[in-house]
């Protein structure tokens, strides 16, 4: 089970082409603090989330399973049981990293999602770019909010204040 811990987000992208996923128990998202330093947050509503991990898609169309490349990871001590926020760049507060986060790029899209050791449940994660933090200001969380619904269907982000994300968060993923 160890292996699997190092590589979620393969497992996590396995499983959705088995169609066989792990239960989503909690949301997780992505903000700014005041200098413009990325902040991840967590709203769990079932359960525990042991940490997160942000990583970036590099696979190839026709692929049948997706590739990706890990570029940060956190883990929080004593687990998150409600909602939790840290910064990125220097964790703290039960929070620490074993992949330190590496410079992102811009037009690159990543993902934030949280996880377990034993793989029982997930938060489910945010994807966004650069400018899509960029436009963010302190106190704004950017999430998932739902699928479009059209063709190709993709998944639709929104905003909301720490308040609003942590009200709407049992409710979005549960869609």
């Amino acid at each position: 089970m160890h292996r699997l811990m190092f590589v979620p987000h393969a497992v996590v992208g396995a499983a959705l082409l088995s169609s066989c996923t792990v239960p989503v128990a909690a949301l997780a998202g992505i903000g700014v603090d005041v200098d413009g330093n990325l902040v991840g947050y967590v709203r769990v509503c079932d359960e525990s989330i042991d940490g997160t991990t942000l990583y970036y898609d590099v696979s190839s169309r026709g692929a049948t399973v997706p590739t990706s490349v890990e570029v940060g990871r956190w883990e929080a001590q004593p687990p998150v049981e409600a909602t939790a926020e840290w910064s990125l760049n220097a964790p703290e507060g039960g929070w620490t990293s074993s992949k330190p986060v590496e410079p992102l790029e811009p037009g690159r899209e990543y993902t934030l999602y949280g996880w377990t050791k034993d793989n029982t449940v997930s938060a489910s994660g945010v994807t966004f770019t650069l400018a899509d933090v960029a436009a963010l200001k302190p106190g704004q969380v950017l999430h998932w909010s739902g699928r479009s619904g059209g063709k190709p269907e993709r998944d639709v982000n929104e905003v909301s204040s720490r308040t609003d994300f942590e009200a709407k968060a049992c409710r979005i993923i549960r869609l």
